[in-house]
Parts: C-alpha cells; structure tokens; sequence
C-alpha cells in the first residue's frame, strides 16, 4: 500500500493518493506530513483518490479520529469544507460508501463523490488538463 498527496496552492487543493491495499493506519502516517507541510492549511480542498485501491479493512473507530483531525486541520472556520473522493471502481466505491456514512457525523463537511473523471471535473470545476495530470496515468 502507498499513500501520497500534493498540494496545488494555485488550484486551493490537497490531493491525497491511495494505492493497493488500504489499512486504516496508512491515514496516521500522513498525518504528520500535513501538521508539517506549510501548504496544508485550513481552506483547501481535498480531492481522495482511490482509483488504485485493491481492497480496505477500515477500523472505524481509528477512523472517526483521524476523520475528527483531518476535519479540524482542513476546514476553515467559516466554510464548509470541500471532500471529494474520485473512486471509479468497485472496490472504492464500496470503501467510499462507508466513508461517507462516517462523514455525516461531522458539522461543516461537504462531502462529495465522483466516479467518471467527467463528475470529477464538475465537482472541481478545474480544467481536464490539470487534472489528467494530477490523477497520472491509469496505470
């Protein structure tokens, strides 16, 4: 399993990647990262790639915690924050499903879900360029 980000300051946006297989632990390694990372701020975006996912085992109540610090470094005080997770197939779909469930527990969280790159682009609202070349290749 391996787990990326980057963030776009000109496109406001944290890209975060997920590969392979998903444990719930891969989010606490990050974590730090993002405490560090003078570009990761409260107001950006976050777009949650899960198109390279082969399978997940989520502990939930590790979730709920790193959903509760992902919330309280990212959101902006006076905004909701954009959540988008970008899963075209059947194994992120079913993963994101859950996700979303969790995420309704939390206050000022606009959570969305693409699963064309064509939904992507009209949630993001950000040309099909940039984005082809954030997403990478299909592998």
């Amino acid at each position: 399993m391996s787990a990326s980000y980057q963030v776009y300051k000109d496109h406001n946006l944290l890209y975060v990647r997920y590969a392979g297989h998903h444990a719930t632990r891969q989010t606490n390694d990050l974590l730090p990262y993002y405490r560090l990372d003078p570009d990761v701020r409260p107001g950006l975006r976050c777009v949650i790639d899960c198109t390279r996912l082969i399978n997940a085992k989520v502990d939930i109540e590790e979730r709920r915690k790193q959903m509760a610090a992902l919330r309280a470094l990212l959101k902006h005080p006076a905004d909701d924050w954009q959540l988008t997770y970008y899963c075209p197939n059947s194994v992120s779909q079913s993963l994101t499903s859950l996700q979303q469930k969790m995420w309704r527990e939390f206050d000022g969280v606009d959570f969305k879900m693409a699963t064309t790159f064509e939904e992507l682009a009209s949630i993001l609202r950000e040309p099909d360029d940039f984005l082809r070349a954030m997403l990478g290749p299909d592998d």
